[in-house]
């Protein structure tokens, strides 16, 4: 049997969806200097996720379905991804056009954890010229005292969120407040950017992942979307930040 090379694997269907899963393949691809290999986007989800999980396979590249689909968490490329310990990039099913990754929003919590994935999953790409925007959003539970208080006091924190979580990252972090998923969203769908990265923990049950089920059916741009489950991956297999590049 023939040995499948290193490859960005795009999960087609036939419509408009082939298209907007192609166009991203194909970009990433050529950022990374390996093959697109197709699969059937309607074979089983178990099969699917041994596909994204392959050695050989160093991006996965799926269309969201609709979002009635989406929001009921019946969507093929979720369904896989809540299995898997990679990242996958989920594009909208009608984008006919991309030019990224360039400009790169990403969403952190304030933990370790998540800060290091965003940050692995980043690097992996290599991509030149990426200008990543790191966001924190404070909910009504989670704003602080100054949020009202002189500038001095939030210009401190932002530094010292900074330090902490976004320096390997990126320069610029933006702090907001209200519904994360309402702030998130009106980011993604303001032009600005090409990509969200978004660490999540596979887990359903909770309001973050309302605010990932929220976010891949409405953004206007792909989502990598990235497990927490993948720091356990590096650190296990001794991945190089770089694993997505070719020797």
């Amino acid at each position: 049997m023939k040995r499948i090379e290193r490859h960005i694997l795009a999960a087609v269907n036939e419509g408009a969806a082939r298209t907007a899963v192609r166009v991203v393949a194909d970009r990433m691809a050529g950022h990374l200097a390996v093959p697109v290999h197709e699969v059937d986007g309607g074979i089983p989800v178990n099969l699917l996720a041994d596909h994204v999980e392959s050695p050989e396979a160093v991006l996965a590249v799926f269309a969201i379905s609709p979002s009635s689909e989406v929001e009921g968490q019946n969507d093929t490329a979720f369904s896989v991804a809540r299995r898997v310990t990679k990242p996958m990039l989920l594009v909208p099913p009608t984008l006919d056009a991309w030019s990224g990754p360039r400009q790169v929003l990403v969403p952190l919590d304030g933990t370790g954890v998540t800060a290091f994935a965003a940050s692995t999953a980043l690097a992996a790409f290599a991509v030149p010229c990426v200008v990543a925007t790191v966001v924190h959003v404070f909910d009504k539970e989670t704003v602080p005292p100054f949020w009202d208080n002189p500038h001095y006091e939030y210009e401190a924190w932002t530094k010292e969120f900074q330090a902490r979580y976004a320096t390997t990252i990126g320069e610029t972090v933006v702090i907001r407040a209200g519904p994360v998923g309402d702030q998130l969203m009106d980011m993604a769908a303001s032009g600005a950017y090409d990509m969200v990265i978004v660490v999540w923990s596979q887990r359903t049950s909770d309001g973050r992942a309302q605010v990932v089920v929220d976010l891949l059916a409405k953004s206007p741009v792909p989502i990598l979307l990235v497990p927490t489950s993948f720091v356990a991956h590096v650190l296990t297999h001794r991945v190089d930040p770089s694993w997505a590049s070719v020797a």
